[in-house]
C-alpha cells in the first residue's frame, strides 16, 4: 500500500512538472518570436538612419548650391543696377520672352 502512495505522489509530481514545463516552453517560443520582431525592427531602424544621413548630406549640398545661386543673383542684379541702360535692356528682354513661343519661335 505504501508503494501505491509513493507511486501516486511521483506520478502527480511528473504531471505537475510536465504542465509547468509546457507553459515555460510556450512562453519561450513567444519570446523567440518577439526577439525576431525586435531584430527586424532594429534592422529597419538602421536602414532608415542610413537613408536619413544620406538625405542630410544631400540637403547640405543643396543648401550650399542655393547660397551660391543667391550670391550670383545678387551680383547680377548689382551689375545691372550699375549699367545706365539697364531699364531698357530689361524691358526688351521681358518683351522678347513674352513674345517667344514653343521651340523659340516668335509670334509674327
Amino acid at each position: 500500500m505504501v508503494w501505491w502512495i509513493v507511486g501516486g505522489v511521483v506520478l502527480f509530481a511528473l504531471v505537475l512538472l510536465a504542465v509547468v514545463a509546457g507553459g515555460t516552453v510556450g512562453r519561450a517560443l513567444d519570446m523567440r518570436r518577439a526577439m525576431g520582431t525586435a531584430r527586424r525592427r532594429q534592422a529597419e531602424a538602421d536602414t532608415l538612419k542610413q537613408r536619413l544621413a544620406g538625405m542630410q548630406e544631400s540637403l547640405a549640398a543643396l543648401q550650399t548650391r542655393a547660397e551660391v545661386t543667391q550670391e550670383r543673383i545678387a551680383a547680377i542684379q548689382a551689375a545691372r543696377a550699375e549699367r545706365p541702360d539697364s531699364g531698357q535692356v530689361a524691358a526688351k528682354r521681358t518683351m522678347a520672352s513674352a513674345l517667344t513661343r514653343r521651340k523659340g519661335r516668335r509670334i509674327p
